[in-house]
């Protein structure tokens, strides 16, 4: 009965404006009710979205970690190419700069990378050093899209600057012994140590700041050259082309051992003469040869090429008279003879900031000559250390030398003992100028 009631009521169904409505079958009401279903199809879609969302947000976390160890490689490189150029720059040696390098690398490096050194070169013509490195960072989130990691490279370039690139100016004078005891190969070798360090020094553009080296060869005497022997002693010389222009020590005691400039009672000795301006006997030999010292000083000058030259026609003869050489390698950079030195010559003034006034000592025997007053030796030791009071810096090499000649030129001339050298060889005395010469250079990153 209810089932015919039912079945008749369904038959007779109708929407709201009275049309017949066909009555539904289980499986349609299955199917309606399937399709108004959402909850299935929200955790499916999520499913789908989250594997790219979280590879987006993995591959993001993997590239900022590649960032970073890239930054650390950069810092790496920075610091240890600037460790090599130290190296470099006190040791003098190529090979001992680039292990330095490798070793600054490896111990600082973050161990988190795979990080290696693809590039470490020094130029020892432009004395600059390249330093290069890669780090590979693993990306596992990112590998899903095929990328197993990220490489990350840095380079830097270090470069001891001198001179006009340094950014400081640089005045230095080279006192050079070119007595009898250096004939034949010891002069060969501090004629190619001498320009080695000249080269270094004097750079090509000079446009803001200079450097300049002056020349002091000496042997028994200093040949100061005609056009400076009338004014420096009062009268002419004896002879011409250089060979009676030789001067021995101040008139003066009062004076010897200072830098004044150099009037009345400041005046010097000539050779040939006594205190007193008198002509000595023909017999004495200072009249009989000449004054053996036949190179003269060079004042100041950015000239490379007239150093070189000048360096060149060192003869070798004489005896030692160290302290003359020292006195001379102090007034080639005194400001007190700007009225003696011309032009581009002219020394800066003592603490002028951003000038570095250098004197380099090199001697390869015994201070054994001396006219007027103490011993060589003693003279020499007095001058180099009112020197130093100046404000001028000393570095002193002694070729072969021991003894009182070692402990003048170390303990007494050199500023302290790192900048006294012993060469025992030409190629120390060589690498020894070398040295000085990176000494003074400037480290710094050029990019």
């Amino acid at each position: 009965m209810f089932s015919n009631f039912f079945s008749a009521h369904d038959c007779n169904r109708s929407d709201a404006s009275g049309r017949p409505v066909a009555p539904k079958t289980k499986r349609q009401g299955l199917l309606s009710r399937l399709a108004r279903e959402r909850s299935g199809n929200v955790a499916i879609i999520f499913a789908l979205t989250m594997m790219p969302v979280i590879g987006l947000i993995g591959g993001a976390v993997e590239f900022g970690q590649a960032v970073s160890a890239r930054t650390k490689l950069q810092t790496t490189i920075d610091s240890a190419v600037l460790a090599a150029g130290r190296e470099f720059q006190v040791s003098g040696s190529q090979s001992a700069a680039l292990a330095r390098a490798v070793a600054f690398f490896n111990e600082h490096m973050s161990n988190g990378a795979s990080g290696a050194i693809t590039v470490n070169s020094v130029d020892p013509v432009t004395n600059t050093l390249t330093l290069g490195g890669q780090v590979v960072s693993p990306t596992p989130f990112m590998s899903v899209v095929g990328v197993k990691n990220i490489t990350m490279t840095a380079q830097a370039q270090a470069v001891l600057a001198v001179g006009g690139n340094s950014e400081i100016n640089l005045e230095i004078s080279l006192m050079l012994d070119t007595t009898g005891s250096m004939r034949g190969s010891k002069m060969v070798d501090l004629k190619a140590a001498a320009k080695d360090l000249i080269d270094i020094i004097v750079w090509d553009d000079q446009s803001e700041w200079y450097s300049k080296v002056a020349l002091a060869p000496f042997s028994p005497y200093v040949n100061v050259g005609s056009g400076l022997f009338r004014t420096i002693t009062g009268y002419d010389p004896d002879g011409s082309q250089n060979r009676r222009t030789c001067v021995k020590e101040r008139k003066s005691s009062s004076y010897r051992y200072t830098d004044a400039y150099p009037s009345g009672s400041r005046r010097f000795v000539g050779y040939g003469r006594n205190r007193n301006g008198s002509r000595l006997s023909s017999r004495n030999s200072e009249r009989r040869y000449d004054c053996q010292t036949t190179s003269s000083i060079v004042p100041l000058t950015k000239d490379k090429s007239l150093l070189k030259g000048a360096i060149d026609g060192f003869p070798t003869s004489g005896s030692t008279a160290g302290h003359l050489g020292t006195a001379w390698s102090w007034y080639l950079l005194s400001p007190n003879w700007s009225g003696i030195w011309q032009g581009s010559s002219v020394p800066a003034a003592y603490g002028t900031s951003d000038v570095r006034k250098i004197a380099v000592l090199m001697t390869d025997g015994q201070y054994n000559r001396n006219y007027y007053g103490s011993s060589s030796t003693s003279q020499a030791r007095t001058l180099c250390g009112n020197m130093k009071s100046s404000g001028i810096e000393v570095y002193t090499i002694g070729f072969q030398v021991t003894g009182t000649a070692r402990t003048t030129l170390r303990d007494y001339c050199a500023t302290d003992r790192s900048h006294h050298y012993d060469a025992s060889s030409g190629d120390a005395l060589r690498q020894a100028f070398r040295d000085i010469a990176l000494r003074l250079a400037q480290l710094r990153l050029s990019k």
